[in-house]
């Protein structure tokens, strides 16, 4: 199976040091020039940067479904709830997804 990009074939600390200044380099670059939410949904942006750090801007995407959804429709979850409550999250979720 040969993995999507050449720091992956050879993990080391220095192969995801350079991965990350990379993405810190490209998403400075982006934030810039445009809007957090632009640089969020920049598709270009998040093949060149192979970190998922878009994943972290859950604020922005947070805000998008806000204004498509009442906040009843939303049922948030920390990881940390998650981890430390698994059986009682999940039945949580299962109860506002009515299931």
């Amino acid at each position: 199976m040969k993995l999507p990009h050449p720091a992956y074939q050879r993990p080391s600390p220095e192969a995801f040091h350079n991965l990350c200044v990379r993405a810190v380099k490209l998403y400075t670059k982006c934030f810039q020039q445009k809007s957090p939410r632009q640089c969020a949904y920049n598709g270009t942006l998040y093949t060149q940067v192979i970190l998922r750090l878009q994943e972290g801007m859950y604020s922005v995407f947070l805000k998008d479904w806000l204004r498509l959804f009442p906040k009843k429709q939303i049922f948030l979850i920390s990881f940390e709830q998650y981890t430390k409550f698994k059986v009682e999250t999940v039945s949580a979720v299962w109860s506002f997804l009515g299931l």
